[in-house]
Parts: C-alpha cells; sequence; structure tokens
C-alpha cells in the first residue's frame, strides 16, 4: 500500500504543486520505506509551504532521530510545540532526547508536561523515574569519589 500512497501523493503535488500534506504524506510513506533522506526533504517541503505544518516538524524529527541528528530533531519538536503545545506526544519524544543527550532538567521538565497533558502516561512516570535515577547514581557517584580520596590534603 505504500507504494500506491507514494503514487496518490506525487499526483497530488503534480497537480497542486503548494499541497502541504501531499508532501507529509509522502515523506512519511518515503520513511516507512526506509528512504529517510527523502523523507526529510518531503517534510522540509511541507514546511517551507506552510510553516504551521506541525506534522511537518513532528514527522521530520523522527527522521532526524532516526539518522542520529538529535540536535536537529529537538529543534523540530520544539517548533512543533510551539504550534501545538497540548501534543503530549511531541513533549514525550522531545523529553526523551533531551534526557538522551544529557539535559536532565529539560528533560524533566518535558515528562511534567506530559503528566500535565496526560496523567496516565506510564511511559513519561518511567522516564521521569529514570532521571531521577541517574541523579541518584551521579550524586552517589560523587559521594563515593570524594570518599575515596579525602585522605588527599589539600
Amino acid at each position: 500500500y505504500l507504494d500506491e500512497a507514494i503514487r496518490d501523493f506525487t499526483r497530488a503535488i503534480e497537480i497542486d504543486p503548494a499541497h502541504t500534506r501531499a508532501f507529509v504524506g509522502r515523506g512519511y510513506s518515503l520513511m516507512r520505506q526506509g528512504h529517510t533522506d527523502a523523507a526529510i526533504a518531503d517534510y522540509s517541503k511541507g514546511i517551507e509551504l506552510n510553516p504551521r505544518a506541525f506534522l511537518g516538524y513532528f514527522n521530520r524529527a523522527f527522521a532526524r532521530k532516526f539518522k542520529g541528528d538529535f540536535d536537529g530533531a529537538i529543534a523540530d519538536l520544539s517548533k512543533a510545540l510551539e504550534i501545538n503545545a497540548t501534543d503530549a506526544d511531541a513533549w514525550y519524544e522531545r523529553g526523551l532526547l533531551r534526557s538522551a543527550k544529557g539535559f536532565l532538567d529539560e528533560a524533566m521538565a518535558d515528562f511534567n508536561r506530559v503528566i500535565e497533558l496526560n496523567p496516565r502516561s506510564a511511559n513519561a512516570y518511567a522516564n521521569r523515574g529514570m532521571i531521577m535515577l541517574r541523579r541518584w547514581q551521579d550524586a552517589d557517584a560523587q559521594r563515593s569519589w570524594i570518599r575515596q580520596f579525602s585522605w588527599i590534603a589539600v
């Protein structure tokens, strides 16, 4: 079905080269087929045509994440959240990326926002717990290091 979807989206673009949804839809179909660079190009064109295309930013973030461009993905999710600040999935995904990059305070804030929007998000609670665990381990490691080297005169 993806090949047919791509053909239909392409036909829509031929008829109307400014059809944002066709570019974003074709980008999604291409991404599902593993054509990440082509998907990013289509998402980018959709965003160029409509800078308020939430799904263009949201989906491009996933493509960028897949390619290892976490900074680009975070930027896209931040832009998507400027457009729709009530999308819990965008907050969640940005929280994951921020956590992976070590931006724990920012990630915690994102997961807190997910919980405000969806108090039943088990994943947001679990990821918040992982951040707290990482903070505890960092603090515990620091205490251990201080104990280990406390005999050195300063």
